[in-house]
């Protein structure tokens, strides 16, 4: 119970302050491929490779944001205001 209380909350936080959650998901992003680069330099790569080489093992910025975004708000919520205004258009044209 405690688990999903902590799991809503963080949730929420991250709802609010998404934008800046963001910021520091992809300045954390850029943190481990900057360390996964480094390793594959000390193992003898050039500093060029080692960069191309940590970029596919991480994957795709875009891809790896998308996952970040999608856990990151409030599915439920978004899905059902989404619904909402929908409904709200279609009344509207309706009428």
């Amino acid at each position: 119970m405690l688990g999903a209380i902590k799991r809503w909350n963080e949730r929420i936080r991250g709802w609010l302050a998404a934008r800046k959650m963001e910021e520091e998901f992809f300045r954390e992003l850029d943190g481990h491929l900057e360390l996964l680069a480094a390793e594959y330099v000390r193992r003898g790569g050039t500093a060029e490779e080692a960069r191309r080489r940590a970029k596919i093992k991480m994957g795709g910025r875009g891809q790896l944001r998308d996952e970040y975004l999608e856990n990151a708000g409030l599915p439920q919520l978004e899905n059902l205001a989404r619904d909402l205004r929908l409904r709200a258009l279609r009344k509207r044209s309706q009428t």
